[in-house]
């Protein structure tokens, strides 16, 4: 099976890890210098990926900043806003996302 896309939950603030989150959504948390969200794109990129789809809520404007900044070539990364996400979880999330999950794909959560 082929798999060409993937989806990122990334709507949440993770209060649980503040003071980390308080400014910044859980994807932005830097590992060994990078973000988790840079650690996934790198990864995704690596196993074939070709899309990638983030699905923001908290701090979306920080993420489209790092996405921006980040040199991924024949990795196309587009955000999806959720308007939502102080007032649902991830189910909310990917109903939001349904219409990116045709065909073969794989949905990540933001923090792991």
């Amino acid at each position: 099976m082929n798999i060409g896309k993937a989806i990122i939950l990334s709507a949440g603030q993770g209060r649980r890890l503040s003071p980390l989150t308080d400014t910044r959504p859980k994807c932005l948390i830097e590992l060994s210098g990078k973000s988790v969200l840079h650690w996934q794109l790198l990864h995704l990129k690596a196993a074939g990926l070709k899309e990638v789809v983030v699905v923001t809520g908290f701090g979306a404007d920080a993420v489209e900043d790092e996405i921006a900044k980040l040199a991924l070539p024949d990795l196309k990364v587009r955000t999806l806003f959720n308007p939502f996400y102080g007032l649902t979880d991830n189910l909310a999330t990917c109903w939001l996302a349904r219409e990116e999950m045709k065909g073969a794909f794989l949905l990540l959560n933001g923090d792991t």
